[in-house]
């Protein structure tokens, strides 16, 4: 049976907690102030879940520190209250499922338009919405049923609760991290450098996927054997904004141009094929020989390329799927490079 709380190991630990929650509160900020500056024209629902993302935040630090606050200063010395859980304490869960919520349904919709296969699309966008559903509704439980019991050491009586909320939620990140990666995996084009991106965003998408899905299973693990102490509850604080911050950080893995439209990092026209490139600005551009200018844009869903040559101008259009320009945009750019010399 695990020992029951101690003022330093739930009081102690939420002070870490919640300033490492701080710290993290303050980097969403950041990305959120640069993601309205860099992609104003991004679509209103995102505009909307990036800003419902940062209100359930903000909501969740206030009601964090307003907790520490009245445990550490207004009730020190009162065991007797010190003992209880206040509300306000056991927000955090419910928070912390709202917004692993949205941003899980963010990837379950990504993943919905990379996948090609259309069983396969259905079947994962399923199993991923269901689990985050089944998170959010055991973490609503859970803060109500916290609330009921009021004692710390009553906690483990619904040990199980716990185990839930967290374990559909790990399941759900690996779920989405597979997704990803299988989803990136297939979207191979036997261009090098194409693939060598692609290679990049699969380790991009393992690396924000095992982040949460780590610090979940050590809440979970940590809770199941000792109770509401000091591992489970360091940890469990900053969670919602590792969510939140991965979350944005796909967001920013674009470069915008000048029309508030986004094209994947690090990608260069050359003649003949798509290379990496460190730096690169609105657009790109590349020469060759000093005879032929290309130059590429995006304007929404089209990439839109012309090309100076020394007898004139012409210009082509190249359609791609609303969702496909982050994976598909290279290979797409390359394509409409090899059949310029048919367009007048």
């Amino acid at each position: 049976m695990p020992p029951p709380p101690t003022i330093s190991s739930v009081f102690g630990a939420g002070l870490v907690g919640i300033t490492l929650a701080a710290t993290l509160f303050g980097i969403y900020c950041a990305q959120t102030y640069s993601y309205f500056n860099y992609y104003p024209k991004d679509r209103l629902w995102q505009k909307l879940l990036v800003v419902g993302i940062w209100i359930s935040l903000a909501l969740e630090y206030a009601l964090n520190l307003h907790a520490i606050y009245t445990y550490l200063i207004d009730d020190f010395g009162l065991n007797p209250k010190l003992a209880v859980a206040n509300w306000d304490w056991v927000s955090y869960v419910l928070l912390t499922s709202v917004t692993a919520f949205g941003v899980q349904l963010f990837f379950a919709r990504r993943l919905f338009y990379l996948l090609h296969n259309k069983i396969a699309k259905w079947i994962l966008v399923v199993v991923i919405s269901s689990l985050s559903l089944l998170s959010l509704i055991s973490g609503t439980f859970m803060t109500a049923k916290s609330i009921q019991l009021r004692l710390f050491s009553s906690f483990t009586q619904v040990t199980w609760g716990i185990d839930l909320w967290l374990g559909a939620n790990v399941a759900c990140d690996i779920f989405i991290t597979l997704g990803m990666v299988f989803a990136l995996h297939t979207s191979r084009t036997g261009i090098k450098s194409t693939d060598r991106l692609i290679n990049k965003l699969i380790a991009y998408s393992i690396q924000t996927g095992a982040i949460t899905s780590v610090v979940e299973i050590f809440c979970l693990a940590t809770f199941t054997a000792s109770g509401f102490h000091y591992g489970h509850i360091l940890v469990i604080f900053p969670l919602s904004g590792l969510y939140a911050t991965s979350f944005s950080a796909n967001l920013h893995a674009r470069i915008p141009n000048a029309e508030g439209v986004s094209i994947p990092r690090g990608v260069v026209i050359t003649d003949g094929d798509v290379e990496m490139s460190t730096s690169l600005g609105t657009g790109f551009t590349s020469s060759s020989g000093g005879t032929r200018t290309a130059t590429s844009t995006f304007q929404g869903n089209k990439i839109k390329m012309s090309f100076n040559e020394r007898n004139g101008n012409s210009f082509l259009d190249y359609s791609l799927p609303d969702e496909d320009v982050l994976v598909k945009a290279p290979t797409a750019a390359h394509n409409a490079y090899d059949h310029a010399g048919t367009v007048v």
